[in-house]
C-alpha cells in the first residue's frame, strides 16, 4: 500500500488502530469502535454477524446442497444468486445490472434477449 501524500495521516490512523487493539475489538463485536451519531450509538452489533460466518458456513452449505438436489430433481436449470449486504440491497443490485430477462425468464446481458431453449 502506497499512501502517497496521505502517508502521515495514514500512519497516524494505523498507529491508533494498533494502539486501540481494533482488530481484537472488532472480532469481539465491540460497538464502541464506531462513533455515536446524534448522541446514540449506531446499531452496529446486528451488522457484525458476518464475523461468525466461518463457524456457521458448513450448515448453510449443507442446506444449499440439499436444495440444489431438490431443484435439480424438479427440473430447475438456472439460478441467480445475488449477495449484497441485505435483501433490499440485493434487489437494488439486480435492478442496476445490465441483465435483462427474456420471455423465458433467463438472464441475458447482450441486450437482445434471444430466445433460449
Amino acid at each position: 500500500m502506497y499512501p502517497g501524500k496521505l502517508a502521515g495521516a495514514w500512519r497516524r490512523e494505523l498507529d491508533e488502530l494498533v494502539a486501540s487493539d481494533a482488530v481484537n475489538r472488532l472480532w469481539a463485536k465491540d460497538e464502541t469502535l464506531w462513533q455515536s451519531v446524534g448522541g446514540k450509538r449506531r446499531l452496529v452489533g446486528k451488522n457484525l454477524a458476518w464475523l461468525d460466518l466461518p463457524e456457521r458456513v458448513s450448515t448453510y452449505m449443507a442446506r444449499a446442497g440439499e436444495l440444489a438436489g431438490v431443484a435439480q430433481a424438479e427440473g430447475l436449470q438456472d439460478v441467480v444468486v445475488i449477495g449484497m449486504g441485505g435483501p433490499n440491497l440485493a434487489a437494488e443490485t439486480l435492478l442496476n445490472t445490465d441483465y435483462k430477462f427474456n420471455q423465458y425468464g433467463k438472464a441475458d446481458s447482450s441486450g437482445q434477449n434471444p430466445p433460449s431453449g
